[in-house]
């Protein structure tokens, strides 16, 4: 998805954005063909409450990381035991591979990172059951937020930010409805997810 569909966001249209799927056919038809993945798996990404779409979009990272290291020391052996591996742990998780064999930019992993910590809050903790996106991002601390938005900022064919979204206009995002966030979410996630299958 392209930046400017974000900027087109309008508050008073929240019957429009609410109902918003960035997956078209087309794209899950790709994906299932790519990844091997269950269609019933990348068909359903997006179905569900926000709790639910944060566990699956991190599975599917968790999955491209897995691809991303495995292919890089080509050594299909090692699959189960990379697969087993902590996500977010920087020292000895799949990130100190990703990061040490230069697999992802420093925004790819900070993005993974973020959301790494998100998924952990959410399965460690049952009151974060009830968990929206639009909520998580308009209560960030100013840190936090920054840190998020300059997350998002990555991309393989060109970012989705610098000169076309500049720091300024972030701030919007604080007023995404959850489902333009999770567009955004989802728009990074198969990012990473293109370069684990296309990258030799």
């Amino acid at each position: 998805m392209k930046i400017e569909k974000f900027l087109e966001y309008d508050s008073s249209d929240t019957e429009k954005w609410e109902s918003y799927r960035a997956l078209t056919p087309e794209t899950i038809s790709g994906l299932v063909s790519h990844t091997g993945l269950p269609e019933e798996f990348i068909g359903g990404l997006e179905d569900g409450d926000d709790w639910s779409f944060a566990i699956k979009i991190h599975s599917l990272i968790e999955w491209a990381l897995n691809k991303l290291v495995v292919d890089a020391i080509r050594d299909e052996r090692l699959a189960k035991v990379i697969s087993r591996l902590d996500t977010s742990d920087k020292l000895r998780g799949k990130m100190a591979f990703v990061k040490a064999l230069e697999l992802l930019p420093a925004e790819a992993r900070g993005f993974v990172s973020i959301l790494s910590e998100l998924r952990n809050d959410l399965v460690h903790n049952a009151a974060s059951f009830v968990f929206s996106f639009s909520s998580w991002v308009s209560n960030m601390s100013p840190e936090a937020f920054k840190n998020f938005t300059n997350a998002l900022n990555f991309g393989f064919e060109g970012p989705i930010a610098d000169e076309k979204w500049p720091p300024e206009e972030r701030k919007l995002m604080r007023t995404f409805p959850s489902r333009l966030l999770r567009s955004l979410v989802m728009d990074r996630a198969l990012t990473i997810t293109a370069l684990a299958v296309t990258k030799d």
